[in-house]
């Protein structure tokens, strides 16, 4: 491998890990918007939209917790990507999952 695809690999697997922490982040507060005061609670476009939009994003993360587990394996066997930022993409895409009831 060259050191080039290494570092591509690299930086790929660090916006993974953004792009799942986004999508977490995004998932926890659609969550709370659905039923805040200013936002969901009196304005049913709104709820709707936090609504769909959070569920689309929580399935995401549900799907990505485990690719993103299997990336950090498959990174750190074969040292060609950071096998750190892939399991920080999976624990932040397993995180929104702590808190549904």
């Amino acid at each position: 491998m060259t050191p080039r695809t290494q570092r591509v690999l690299v930086v790929l697997s660090w916006v993974l890990a953004g792009v799942a922490a986004a999508m977490a982040a995004y998932g926890l507060f659609a969550l709370w918007a659905v039923n805040a005061e200013s936002l969901g609670k009196y304005d049913m476009g709104l709820s709707l939209f936090f609504a769909m939009t959070g569920a689309v994003t929580l399935m995401g993360c549900f799907y990505l917790a485990p690719v993103s587990a299997a990336l950090a394996l498959a990174a750190w066997l074969t040292r060609a990507g950071s096998a750190l930022a892939c399991l920080l993409a999976a624990a932040a895409s397993a995180v929104p999952f702590l808190f549904l009831r």
